[in-house]
């Protein structure tokens, strides 16, 4: 079963965007939720590049670190509501004042869901999930090529290495 509106407008944590309502108007579904301003991890990274005149520019690892002890907070909240975020990455985590916040929750789903359709992305999923769903260790593995991908120059993610990890030395931090 998908989620449902109580059960996310439920979710009350100060790292998880907060979703006061759903609607629907004229056959189409809408969620109110939180304004979340900020930059995304994502961008973060982008904008270092920039800044780096094109090369690449990981974040030192005590930040890297700093900013996944915050989303490991939201995640563990979530898995102690029967929840598991499913879609995590670095676009889905916004760097928020001196700290982030989760959005896009359109991939949660409970636990013991089996049926619902499963969200993710190439390259942050864990392989395991197309043959046996999301778990909380999917979620956790998220949560390492998340930190890869802001502490070190992960190329290949989606592609090469979208089921594994290269060798520290193919990697420049």
């Amino acid at each position: 079963m998908k989620m449902d509106s109580p059960s996310l407008s439920a979710i009350s944590h100060p790292h998880i965007v907060k979703i006061y309502n759903f609607v629907v108007h004229d056959g189409c579904g809408y969620i109110v939720m939180e304004y979340v301003g900020g930059i995304s991890l994502k961008d973060v990274l982008g904008a270092r590049r920039r800044a780096n005149r094109g090369a690449p520019d990981p974040l030192p690892t005590a930040q890297a670190v700093a900013y996944l002890i915050e989303v490991l907070s939201a995640l563990g909240h979530l898995h102690e509501q029967g929840m598991l975020y499913s879609d995590l990455k670095p676009d889905n985590v916004m760097h928020v004042g001196d700290g982030i916040k989760l959005i896009d929750l359109g991939g949660v789903r409970h636990l013991a869901d089996l049926d619902s359709p499963i969200y993710g992305t190439v390259g942050y999923q864990a392989p395991e999930v197309s043959d046996v769903g999301p778990s909380v260790a999917s979620d956790l593995w998220t949560v390492g090529r998340i930190l890869l991908s802001l502490a070190a120059d992960f190329r290949g993610n989606t592609t090469t290495y979208a089921a594994s990890l290269p060798s520290p030395e193919d990697l420049t931090l």
